[in-house]
C-alpha cells in the first residue's frame, strides 16, 4: 500500500446514529489545489488526541489500525504456507518445473494486473465498503486455499491453485487501493510517516509468516490450519470494519478522474518507478546467493539466516525515522534520494567484498564486512524509496490533476513494482550471480544504484532550469497536497 499526500482538504465531520459510524464530507474542485500552509490547524495532527477531539481520535486511531492490521494479514496470508511446496509435490514431482515457475509468480501477476485495472475505479464507490469487500475475498479465498494440498490429480490441483491464487491477489490488491484512499484523507499532511509504518508491517509479515506456518503446517490438516486462521482473522477484521470503519470519500465522477495518460506526460513517474525498481531489484541479490557463498567459506546457514532477519530488522527502524524525517517542512528531499542512492551503491561494494577491492581478509573481518553492507543497503535503500511517494504526489498537484483516483493509482504503480520484483527480480539476481559470481555481481548492483543517483541529479538540475527560465516557484516537496472538492 503506497499513501498519497496532499493539501489541506476541507473535511467536516459528522457523526450519525447508525452503529456509530463517521460519515466524511469533502467538498471543493478537482481543477483546483491548495498550496498554501497558512489554513494548517490542528486536524492534521499524526493521531492526535487532544480532550476536545479525544473521539475524533478514538476513530482515527481504530481506523489506522483496522487498516494495517488488515494489510498485516494479507501479507501474512501470501507467506504464511509458501505455495511452492504444493507446487514441488505436485507439478515438479511431475517434471514441469517451468510450469511451477509460472503458478509460483501466478500472485503477484494479479496483483499488480488488478491494481492497474481497478485503480481508477475504487473512488466510485465507498473506499471504507471497498476495503471490506476486498479483504472479505482475500479472506475466504485464503481459507479455501489451506485445503489444495490434498488434491491428488494434476488438472484439479492446477485449476484449484489458479482461480483461489486469483481471487486472493485481486481481493488483496483491491483492499491495498482502498487503503490508501482512506489513511490519506486522515493523515493527509504524514504521508512519509504512513509509508515507514508500512513499510514495518509489511516487513512483520513476511518475518512472521513463515515462522508461524513452519508450526503450524505441520500440525492438524498442512496448510489447512495455517491458512484457516490467517482467513479467519481477515474475516473477523471485516467483522470489526464492518461496526466501526468510518465512512470514507468516494464516489468520484468519471470525469473528475484522472487517465492513465495524464499520468504518463509526467516525467517523475519514470524517475520514481526507476528508483523503486533498481533498488527492490538489488535487495533481492542477498537470498539468491548469499547461502552458497557461506558455505562457500565455511560459515554456517544459520550465520545467514540471522543476518537476513537483522537486516529486516534495522530496515524497518530506519523506515520509520526517513518516514518522520521526510514530513519535515525543511527536509531535503533532494539529499535523501541522491545520498540514499550513492552511498547504497558503495554499501554493495562491501559484499564479497567487491574485486575491485582485492583485499585478503580473515574470516571473522570477512563476515563483518559483508554484514556492514548488507545492513547499511537497508537503511540507505529506506532513505531513497521512502519520500518517492510524496515526490511524485507533488509533480502531479503542479500539473493539475490530483484527485482522490490519483491516491489509488500511483498505490497500484508503486505496490506493483513491488509485486513484479517479487515475481522477477529473483530470477534476474539468480542469472547475474550464476555468471558473475557474488562478488561481481554486487559491483554490477552498486554500479546501477549510483547511475540512478546521477539521473535523479540530472532531473533535479534539469527542473531548476526551467523553473528559473520560466520564472516559477522550485517545487516545494513538503508542502501538503490535497485536492480540494470530491
Amino acid at each position: 500500500m503506497r499513501l498519497f499526500g496532499s493539501k489541506r482538504l476541507r473535511r467536516s465531520i459528522r457523526r450519525s446514529g447508525k452503529r456509530g459510524r463517521v460519515n466524511f464530507d469533502v467538498t471543493s474542485s478537482t481543477a483546483a489545489v491548495l498550496s498554501s500552509d497558512e489554513n494548517a490547524d490542528d486536524s492534521d495532527d499524526f493521531l492526535r488526541n487532544d480532550g476536545a477531539k479525544s473521539s475524533d481520535f478514538r476513530q482515527e486511531l481504530l481506523t489506522w489500525i483496522i487498516v494495517y492490521l488488515t494489510v498485516f494479514f494479507l501479507h501474512v496470508s501470501y507467506d504464511i504456507v509458501p505455495y511452492s511446496a504444493f507446487l514441488d509435490q505436485v507439478l515438479i514431482r511431475e517434471g514441469k518445473t517451468q510450469l511451477a515457475s509460472w503458478f509460483f509468480n501466478l500472485y503477484p501477476i494479479t496483483y499488480v494486473i488488478t491494481g492497474f485495472l481497478l485503480a481508477k475505479w475504487v473512488t466510485r464507490y465507498d473506499s471504507g465498503r471497498v476495503l471490506l469487500f476486498g479483504t472479505l475475498v482475500a479472506g475466504i479465498a485464503s481459507c479455501l486455499y489451506g485445503f489444495v494440498g490434498y488434491l491428488k490429480s494434476l488438472t484439479a490441483f492446477l485449476t484449484y491453485h489458479l482461480i483461489l491464487q486469483t481471487v486472493e491477489a485481486a481481493g488483496s490488491a483491491t483492499a491495498n487501493l482502498a487503503g490508501s484512499v482512506i489513511l490519506v484523507n486522515m493523515f493527509k499532511n504524514h504521508i512519509n510517516k504512513l509509508e515507514g509504518l508500512f513499510v514495518v508491517v509489511q516487513t512483520s509479515a513476511a518475518l512472521a509468516a513463515p515462522e508461524i506456518g513452519k508450526r503450524l503446517y505441520k500440525t492438524v490438516g498442512g496448510g489447512v490450519l495455517a491458512n484457516g486462521l490467517c482467513g479467519l482473522s481477515l474475516l473477523i477484521i471485516c467483522l470489526i470494519g464492518y461496526k466501526f470503519l468510518p465512512e470514507a470519500p468516494g464516489k468520484e465522477r468519471l470525469d473528475d478522474r484522472p487517465g492513465w495518460l495524464s499520468m504518463l506526460k509526467v516525467p517523475w513517474l519514470y524517475i520514481v518507478v526507476l528508483i523503486n525498481l533498481v533498488y527492490l531489484t538489488a535487495s533481492m541479490a542477498f537470498d539468491v546467493k548469499m547461502m552458497p557463498w557461506f558455505v562457500k567459506h565455511g560459515f554456517k546457514i544459520g550465520k545467514i539466516e540471522n543476518l537476513l532477519k537483522m537486516q529486516a530488522v534495522v530496515t524497518m527502524a530506519a523506515a520509520v525515522v526517513f518516514g518522520f524525517l521526510a514530513d519535515f517542512k525543511r527536509a531535503p528531499i533532494p539529499l535523501f534520494l541522491i545520498l540514499g542512492l550513492v552511498l547504497g551503491g558503495e554499501t554493495f561494494f562491501l559484499v564479497g567484498p567487491s574485486p575491485l577491492f582485492p583485499i585478503k581478509l580473515k574470516k571473522s573481518d570477512l563476515y563483518t564486512l559483508t554484514a556492514t553492507g548488507v545492513y547499511l543497503s537497508g537503511v540507505f535503500c529506506m532513505m531513497s524509496t521512502i519520500p518517492t511517494f510524496a515526490i511524485l504526489m507533488h509533480r502531479l498537484r503542479n500539473t493539475g490533476i490530483p484527485s482522490l483516483a490519483t491516491i489509488s493509482m500511483i498505490t497500484a504503480i508503486t505496490s506493483g513494482i513491488n509485486k513484479f520484483c517479487e515475481a522477477f527480480g529473483w530470477k534476474i539476481n539468480e542469472k547475474l550471480s550464476a555468471k558473475l559470481g557474488l562478488g561481481w555481481h554486487t559491483t554490477v548492483v552498486g554500479f546501477c544504484l549510483s547511475g540512478t543517483a546521477l539521473i535523479v541529479l540530472l532531473a533535479y538540475t534539469v527542473e531548476y532550469c526551467l523553473n528559473r527560465a520560466k520564472k516559477k516557484d522550485p517545487v516545494e516537496e513538503t508542502k501538503p497536497i490535497l485536492p480540494e472538492n470530491h
